[in-house]
């Protein structure tokens, strides 16, 4: 009986001791994404108190006569990329004017793939699904999906400037500006091109349906586009405050921010929603208006089914 009594009092304390590692965890995690939510206010203060009030500003529509897709087309005949490789790049020059194709053509010459097997690189110690590795122009990806968003930012990517631009992100030495709002961006593309239209993705959930409530503030999904094919962070902004304030644009910027890297807390992805309704709503477009709706509706059907599983 003795030994039995001592066999259990060493589960019980083995077990407790498992609930001691799984508090210290969530701790750490907690005090880890406490300091990353820290830094991100502070890189938004001063991309706040460094952004000039709006201007009038119009995108200049930049035609490009060279064929871009046929030039494409023809470096991809090179190349011994994968069947799953060549349908992703397949669906991108079908749905993508080929004035927007230009960082693409200069990035695809060297551009090299690595399927992975798991959700960790090594040197990174987090969970990903896929990664553009924009110093060596290597993409790395778990599945078609993460490789189509992967693609997408490759495709967005200005190598030739002496600090780096893809999409709306802006990559100084030690920080980026605006990486929520292109994540949201550009995995609203990847849903759009490569899963036709269905936004029922797990990757920057949040993040995508920000971004298709913001989307209703421009004249139409092509102009967006455009600005982001272009690294056109500034027109997102002027076109943004018609609508909305400077302190408004950066607030919504923040939380985009969070939701990119850290955990969605109180209802803070619901708040910013509420709030782009509002914005929307001063467009005076009911069209418009009664989008944003659908969208806020659709969001909140998904979180009642992540909730039930």
């Amino acid at each position: 009986m003795s030994e039995i009594l001592s066999s259990m009092f060493y589960f019980n304390l083995f077990i407790a001791s498992l609930g001691t590692i799984t508090i210290s965890y969530q701790w750490q995690k907690h005090e880890k994404e406490k300091s990353l939510r820290c830094f991100i206010e502070k890189n938004n203060e001063f991309l706040y108190e460094n952004t000039t009030d709006a201007k009038e500003l119009k995108r200049e529509n930049i035609i490009i006569k060279d064929d871009l897709k046929k030039v494409i087309e023809d470096i991809l005949e090179t190349k011994n990329f994968s069947a799953e490789v060549l349908k992703a790049f397949k669906t991108l020059l079908e749905t993508t004017n080929n004035n927007n194709l230009m960082f693409c053509v200069s990035n695809l010459e060297d551009l090299t793939f690595e399927k992975i097997k798991n959700h960790k690189i090594p040197f990174m110690n987090k969970n990903f699904n896929g990664l553009y590795l924009h110093d060596a122009n290597k993409i790395m990806y778990l599945d078609y999906e993460a490789l189509a968003h992967e693609i997408l930012h490759m495709a967005s990517s200005n190598h030739q400037i002496t600090y780096f631009k893809s999409g709306f992100e802006k990559l100084g030495k030690h920080t980026s500006f605006f990486r929520g709002l292109n994540e949201g961006y550009t995995q609203l593309l990847t849903r759009r091109k490569f899963f036709d239209n269905n936004y029922d993705t797990v990757c920057y959930q949040a993040n995508v349906y920000a971004l298709l409530m913001l989307e209703l503030l421009f004249e139409n999904k092509e102009i967006l586009e455009n600005a982001y094919f272009h690294n056109d962070t500034d027109f997102f902004y002027y076109t943004f405050s018609k609508y909305g304030s400077k302190k408004e644009f950066f607030e919504i910027n923040k939380f985009l921010d969070f939701f990119s890297e850290t955990t969605i807390y109180e209802n803070e992805d619901i708040q910013v929603l509420k709030l782009l309704k509002k914005i929307v709503e001063r467009t005076g477009n009911t069209k418009k208006i009664n989008q944003s709706l659908d969208i806020m509706d659709s969001y909140f059907s998904k979180q009642k089914k992540l909730i039930k599983h």
